[in-house]
């Protein structure tokens, strides 16, 4: 069986306060071609380190890839990583060079010497074209191994992949690749739909993991033998809708904002967000996906009280009997951004992000999200006592998933 290792290279990968993207972007199409996994790592920006990562994952898998490392800077050392792993030097590729001076030029600024380690790799590899950036990614091909070096910007990394890694990846190991359903799930704990996990654990023909993200979860499922594909499917779907019908978000892998849109379009409904604690962040995932405009008008970020009264038409009076983190005041919020955008629904949050703040009756992590429709009007009161980052997350995802509900 085909393995693989990936490594994941940049020190600031340590400090974990941003979600890495381009493990998770590759690690399910290597799956999906029936490529096992063998390592997993992040490595710091660390010559030797990085050296000893690279022959520990060539000795020990078939394909090694690698994210980051591979800019203009001091700190940028995978190039000489895999070099001194291969016991060779680096040597300047000049097709590369010249078209790295090219984009600079086109963008009105002059070459540096700094910016020839771009065009740089360990001798017996070679460049792998970047369309969106200057970084050329590495590529070592032995009779036995394959190593692919690419940026660490997810938007050069992915386009790297698609158009070069996957494609030399198939024309050499030719896998029976496994059948594979993705499920989303909301409003759910995890160990909850382990419960349910658990009855494939001792059938060899099939391998599932969950991916949780505040308060969404991930499922993937891989058959890897057509004689159970249509048994086990059959399990896999009656087994989700008996136990978490009322949880399943997409029985094909789409998001809740791809979901939502698409409800939304079918019932030619338009929506409006009003937020305090979520900030902007519940907008901002509704706008992430392309096309929302056909049914997205709009969001208010109202945090102080006097934005809430001033803007979304929160009744003074109202904040100051229940305050402003109550089921009272998100319902008028909602009320507010729909009569505010002539929106068919809205969604509202308002609650106590931490993580100071709090109290015995309200405590850090307590908020409120307001869903409302033609017809129909729910809050729904939540205590997450995560980080301020966490509380947030879980209360946009938490109004798209009830918008979705009510609108069921």
């Amino acid at each position: 069986m085909t393995s693989a290792c990936i490594l994941l290279i940049g020190s600031e990968l340590f400090r974990f306060d941003k979600e890495e993207l381009n493990g998770r972007f590759i690690l399910p199409l290597l799956e999906e071609r029936n490529i096992k996994i063998k390592g997993y790592q992040i490595v710091p920006d660390s010559e030797e380190a990085i050296a000893r990562a690279f022959s520990a994952a060539m000795a020990g898998a078939d394909i090694v890839i690698a994210s980051g490392g591979i800019g203009p800077t001091g700190d940028d050392l995978t190039r000489e990583g895999l070099a001194r792993a291969r016991g060779t030097s680096l040597e300047k590729k000049g097709r590369w060079f010249s078209e790295i001076k090219r984009k600079i030029e086109e963008r009105g600024r002059e070459i540096r010497d700094f910016d020839v380690k771009m065009a740089m790799v360990p001798r017996g590899c070679k460049i792998i074209p970047n369309k969106f950036g200057l970084a050329g990614g590495v590529y070592l091909k032995t009779k036995k191994k394959m190593v692919f070096c690419l940026p660490g910007v997810p938007r050069e990394f992915e386009q790297m992949a698609l158009d070069f890694v996957l494609g030399e990846i198939d024309s050499r190991f030719s896998e029976e690749r496994p059948h594979s359903i993705k499920v989303t799930l909301a409003g759910v704990r995890e160990s909850e739909v382990q419960e349910f996990l658990a009855r494939f654990d001792k059938q060899d023909w099939v391998s599932y993991s969950i991916l949780p993200h505040y308060g969404v979860l991930d499922l993937s499922f891989l058959i890897y033998q057509k004689l159970f594909l249509e048994t086990v499917s059959k399990e896999i779907f009656e087994g989700l809708e008996e136990r978490f019908a009322g949880n399943i978000v997409s029985l094909e892998g789409e998001s809740l904002v791809e979901v939502l849109a698409k409800r939304m379009n079918e019932k030619k409904m338009t929506l409006s967000v009003a937020e305090s604690l979520t900030g902007g962040s519940l907008s901002g995932k509704i706008v992430s996906l392309p096309g929302v405009s056909s049914f997205y008008k709009g969001g208010i970020t109202a945090y102080s009280n006097e934005a809430k009264s001033d803007i979304l038409g929160v009744p003074r009076e109202l904040i100051e009997k229940y305050g402003a983190v109550s089921e009272e005041v998100a319902l008028a919020m909602a009320r507010g951004a729909r009569a505010r955008f002539l929106s068919s629904c809205a969604i509202a949050t308002t609650g106590v992000a931490g993580p100071d703040g709090g109290s015995d009756e309200k405590p850090v992590g307590l908020f409120f999200v307001a869903v409302a429709a033609p017809g129909k009007e729910e809050v729904h009161r939540f205590i997450f006592p995560f980080d301020r980052r966490g509380v947030m997350e879980f209360a946009a995802h938490y109004g798209l998933y009830h918008l979705l509900k009510l609108l069921k």
